[in-house]
């Protein structure tokens, strides 16, 4: 059988190399049982599928005159997920005061957005999810760190050292990614820019709306509340992550003792 450039170029695209496939039939004088599964190494010119199979052969497959299908694999990668601290697990306190960011606990005395811990807490224990804090500090500040360290400590407790990012007041955070931004990446965060700058590098972008951003509605992507269930914040991340499809995976999570938390009460207006 011939095929037109087309359809070769199709048929590379819809099995790469690595695709595993399973006989249902094959006609050939010599076929591969059925049942039995395969690994595609390439397609050929005329478009012919070939393959390394299980039994430990190797044969080319014909679309349209063999009968087999793809394999559907599970996720080989958990989506990372970053969040960001000031103004999504805690919240954003303004000041007029540039130095007040310098004082001694400052970011230690944050109170937490407990919808947002909440859901950080869910997408931990989610299998699908591997979590991260992706938070700025002030390089010049003695105690940024430090204290946001100790903050975590206490409200989100189950992350590891390795969990934990900081990234520099003034870079991108996008630098300070781990092996470079995936696709499937998310970023939650209250800020445009961030959001903006994870998208531009090709990941997925939710902002945070923490009840004193987003006053003009600047962004037109997905957004989580500090007010929502985390359940109905997990289930928008899972829409985004395209997850949605299957049930299980709409995740209920299951949450800790309930964070004792005084209302926020804005007090300023930011453009963002």
């Amino acid at each position: 059988m011939k095929y037109f450039e087309n359809n070769v170029t199709e048929i590379r695209d819809n099995y790469p190399p690595g695709t595993q496939i399973v006989i249902n039939e094959m006609i050939d004088p010599r076929p591969i049982p059925s049942g039995i599964k395969g690994v595609v190494d390439h397609v050929d010119d005329m478009g012919t599928i070939h393959c390394t199979f299980e039994n430990g052969r190797k044969l080319g497959v014909i679309p349209g005159e063999d009968d087999f299908s793809i394999i559907k694999q599970q996720l080989s990668e958990k989506i990372r997920v970053f969040v960001d601290m000031d103004g999504c697990t805690a919240e954003f306190k303004p000041t007029t005061q540039f130095e007040d960011l310098f004082e001694k606990g400052y970011f230690r005395n944050l109170k937490p957005l407990k919808k947002i811990i909440e859901t950080v807490k869910a997408l931990d224990q989610n299998p699908n999810y591997e979590v991260y804090i992706l938070s700025s500090t002030l390089k010049e500040s003695k105690y940024a760190e430090q204290e946001k360290r100790g903050w975590l400590k206490e409200y989100l407790p189950e992350l590891t050292d390795e969990q934990i990012i900081f990234s520099q007041c003034g870079k991108s955070k996008v630098t300070f990614v781990p092996g470079g931004v995936r696709e499937s990446d998310i970023l939650l965060d209250d800020y445009n820019n961030n959001l903006k700058e994870f998208a531009l590098a090709g990941a997925k972008a939710i902002k945070v709306v923490n009840g004193i951003n987003d006053t003009h509605h600047s962004w037109d992507g997905e957004r989580i509340y500090h007010t929502a269930s985390a359940t109905n914040s997990v289930n928008t991340i899972n829409n985004v992550a395209g997850l949605s499809d299957s049930n299980d995976l709409q995740y209920k999570p299951i949450l800790p003792n309930e964070i004792s938390v005084s209302p926020i009460e804005p007090s300023i207006d930011f453009l963002y």
